[in-house]
C-alpha cells in the first residue's frame, strides 16, 4: 500500500517507478493497493483459521488496527510531509558532502603545486 502511495501520490510517476523497480519491490506497486492488501489479509486470516481460529482473529484485529493507522497517515499527509522533510535533509547532506569534497580536492591540488 505504501509503495503504491509513494509511487503515485508522492513521487507522481507511477509507471516509471513501477517499471524501474520491477520485479523486485515493483511487484508491491499496484493501482489497487487497498484491495490488494485487504484481499491478502483475508487470505492470510483464512489460512490461519484453518489451524487456529484464535490466532486468525488476533491477526485480523492487529492488521485492521495497523491498516487504519496507515490510512489515517496517508489521508493526513503524514507520509508526504515526512518525505519532503527527509528530501531536504538528504539534499543538505549531499550538498555539504560535495562542498567538502571540492574543498579537499582544492587543498590536495594546492599541496601538489608546492
Amino acid at each position: 500500500m505504501l509503495f503504491s502511495y509513494y509511487a503515485s501520490d508522492i513521487l507522481d510517476n507511477y509507471d516509471y517507478i513501477k517499471e524501474e523497480l520491477f520485479p523486485f519491490t515493483g511487484c508491491f506497486i499496484t493501482k489497487i493497493p487497498f484491495l490488494t492488501v485487504y484481499f491478502r489479509a483475508l487470505l492470510k486470516t483464512y489460512s490461519l483459521a484453518e489451524e487456529n481460529e484464535i490466532e486468525a482473529k488476533e491477526f485480523l484485529l492487529e492488521i485492521s488496527e495497523r491498516l487504519n493507522e496507515i490510512i489515517s497517515k496517508i489521508e493526513d499527509g503524514y507520509y508526504k510531509d515526512q518525505f519532503q522533510k527527509e528530501k531536504i535533509v538528504w539534499e543538505n547532506f549531499y550538498n555539504s558532502f560535495i562542498e567538502k569534497t571540492e574543498e579537499n580536492e582544492q587543498l590536495l591540488a594546492d599541496i601538489r603545486i608546492k
